[in-house]
């Protein structure tokens, strides 16, 4: 999937009037931020953390339009197990979630 694809994904589930906030979930010191720099350079506001337990954290205390989750976790064991549980919260069912 490339960059475009997912940028273009997630724009589609916001208004032009508001930018859409995407959560970056990747351990990864150099894929995460050039997720984040990519993201930001399309107009999406992005967050990053680096672990499932952070993006718990921060999909409870925030509204995100859509995640971006690295497959290969260290501390899960696959990225799709850190999507079922983000997806046990209503508010983030119908999120976009993309993985890398």
């Amino acid at each position: 999937m490339s960059y475009t694809t997912v940028s273009g994904a997630i724009l589609a589930r916001v208004s032009a009037a508001t930018p859409a906030r995407v959560l970056v979930i990747d351990d990864d010191r150099n894929v995460g931020p050039a997720f984040v720099r990519f993201l930001e350079h399309a107009g999406v506001e992005a967050a990053r953390c680096g672990d499932a337990s952070s993006a718990m954290t921060l999909a409870r205390d925030d509204t995100f339009d859509g995640f971006v989750v690295d497959v290969m976790l260290y501390d899960v064991p696959e990225g799709c197990r850190l999507i079922e549980r983000l997806r046990a919260d209503p508010k983030n069912a119908d999120t976009v979630y993309v993985l890398n």
